[in-house]
């Protein structure tokens, strides 16, 4: 660098401090040393003044020279008091902390709710179940499942039968329609309620069948350890025939149990048929129970040979007010009955050989 340009202050400073690199050290000191009056000057100026700061003797601070300026700062400007804001969150978190932990408990606790349903079998011919959401029928198969408040239809010279969780079945005739109204579990027994439309049902109940309902537009039927068959006539009337155990029947006007062997009539509030011991229109039930009692324990069923129009599905029953007729059998076996066996005088159809007249309105 030659005598006209000069280092800045901080340059020289830099180099007294020693923070230059070698190679710039070594520039300006060729510059100093070839004369150049100002660089020189000023250099001297800060080489003097970084000796003086070094010879000064600074004194130390006693040891409570903090604690009075702490004081002094204080008085004069007084610290800001901060709001505790804990205590009034510390109720508002106990509180949570217990509700939280009551759900808990209360959601470990809870049991998932479980639908049941139950499931088709022996499935021949043309059987089909009306869908509880869409409202529509289509064909069922073999071990297809059949959900609360689906409908199980069969057509001509077809039937199926329905098993239950529990071991109860349900076997459907011909022309034949129920609707799955309930299937629950409590305490390990169970509750079963249908709605018979038409055709012939023949049950059969379990060990763990708490309570077996069949519901008809003209009464219900109910048993916990029976073999009951169950056949809509074609007038309206219900006839029910136990194979075995007993069964519960409940009309608005009277209830009635009727044992194994027995034969009951719900007569429609159109039916025209006349049996022995009408008197004004009203029979009382008059039960006498076979000579023989029914062996029967797994229902069998008879299609009817007869081909007839295809069933229709009707809209669910409500029970009318009529007058329950139990009719005993004469010497009848305790088979269950279908369309083949109901003749004219035949103790298996509608009624004894005493009221053939009877079993012929009964059977059309």
């Amino acid at each position: 660098m030659d005598n006209n340009t000069h280092y800045s202050t901080e340059q020289l400073i830099d180099f007294l401090e020693g923070r230059l690199d070698s190679s710039s050290s070594f520039v300006l000191t060729k510059h100093l040393e070839s004369g150049c009056k100002v660089c020189n000057e000023t250099f001297e100026i800060y080489k003097r003044m970084f000796s003086a700061i070094q010879t000064l003797h600074w004194k130390t601070p006693s040891p409570s020279a903090h604690k009075k300026v702490v004081q002094a700062y204080s008085g004069k400007y007084p610290a800001k008091t901060k709001t505790r804001w804990l205590p009034f969150f510390r109720p508002a978190f106990i509180a949570l902390t217990v509700l939280a932990l009551i759900t808990l408990a209360f959601l470990f606790n809870l049991n998932p709710g479980v639908v049941y349903a139950g499931y088709l079998e022996n499935v021949t011919g043309q059987v089909e179940m009306k869908d509880p959401t869409t409202g529509s029928w289509h064909t069922v198969t073999h071990g297809q499942s059949v959900p609360i408040n689906a409908s199980i239809r069969s057509l001509s010279e077809s039937q199926a039968t329905i098993r239950f969780p529990g071991g109860e079945h349900t076997l459907l005739g011909s022309e034949s329609e129920v609707q799955l109204m309930e299937l629950t579990q409590s305490q390990g027994l169970w509750e079963i309620s249908l709605e018979q439309v038409s055709g012939q049902t023949e049950n059969q109940t379990a060990k763990k069948t708490d309570s077996f309902t069949i519901r008809t537009q003209v009464g219900m039927a109910n048993g916990h350890n029976a073999h009951f068959i169950l056949k809509i006539l074609p007038h309206g009337s219900a006839e029910m025939r136990v194979l075995q155990g007993q069964v519960e029947i409940h009309t608005p006007s009277q209830n009635s149990i009727i044992n194994s062997g027995e034969i009951a009539i719900f007569p429609s509030t159109n039916s025209t048929e006349v049996s022995p011991g009408d008197t004004d229109g009203n029979l009382d039930p008059s039960p006498y129970p076979s000579p023989e009692s029914s062996e029967t324990t797994e229902p069998t069923f008879v299609p009817t040979n007869t081909p007839k129009n295809k069933v229709t599905p009707t809209q669910t029953p409500t029970p009318s007010d009529s007058t329950i007729i139990s009719v005993p059998t004469d010497g009848a076996t305790d088979s269950p009955i279908s369309d083949v066996d109901c003749s004219p005088g035949n103790s298996g159809g509608a009624g004894n050989s005493e009221n053939a007249n009877n079993s012929v309105s009964a059977c059309k």
